[in-house]
């Protein structure tokens, strides 16, 4: 069975995100357009200290879960503007006042935030940063802790890993049959 090569859009998009180019994200419902670039490292760590607080804040009671997550109805406009903003400066000066303008000013609904953050979901460097892990993992001095076969078994669970999140990611997969890729 031949493989389908990708077309030429979706070779462009590839280079783009390669590249580092930002991506125009036209909001839905409106004339408003982000550009969302890579992700840096800040707005990584901002993202999981707003999951962190989040997390830490829900309780594992089922009843008052629903009361809980109406007090965090603006989560996903903090998270937009996040990913707009994308940089330590930015973050710092801007990102109070423009998550409140997506939620109270804008009024910006739940399908209209999904487009920047599906957008931004692209510009994760996950794959590099998986193989590096890998890569750097046997220079760790707890690894020779462990017996060769834990070591050995450890590594083979962190590539299987790799390789099925980077099948997840690849561009165009729902139209390549997955078999043809042996």
């Amino acid at each position: 069975m031949k493989i389908k090569q990708p077309d030429k859009y979706t070779r462009k998009e590839l280079i783009d995100i390669i590249s580092g180019k930002y991506d125009i994200v036209n909001i839905p419902d409106t004339n408003k357009k982000v550009k969302i670039y890579a992700l840096h490292p800040y707005t990584l760590e901002r993202l999981t200290k707003l999951w962190n607080e989040r997390d830490i804040s829900r309780p594992s009671n089922t009843e008052t879960t629903m009361k809980e997550l109406s007090k965090d109805f603006y989560f996903n406009h903090k998270l937009a503007a996040l990913f707009v903003l994308n940089g330590f400066f930015k973050i710092n000066l801007f990102f109070s006042f423009l998550w409140r303008w997506y939620a109270y000013i804008r009024g910006y609904k739940e399908y209209q935030l999904t487009e920047i953050i599906n957008t931004a979901k692209k510009k994760l460097p996950l794959i590099e940063y998986y193989r590096n892990i890998i890569l750097t993992l046997d220079m760790r001095e707890d690894w020779m802790t462990m017996t060769e076969k834990e070591a050995e078994q450890y590594q083979a669970e962190l590539i299987s890993a790799v390789n099925t999140h980077s099948l997840k990611n690849t561009l165009n997969t729902e139209k390549q049959d997955i078999s043809s890729l042996d």
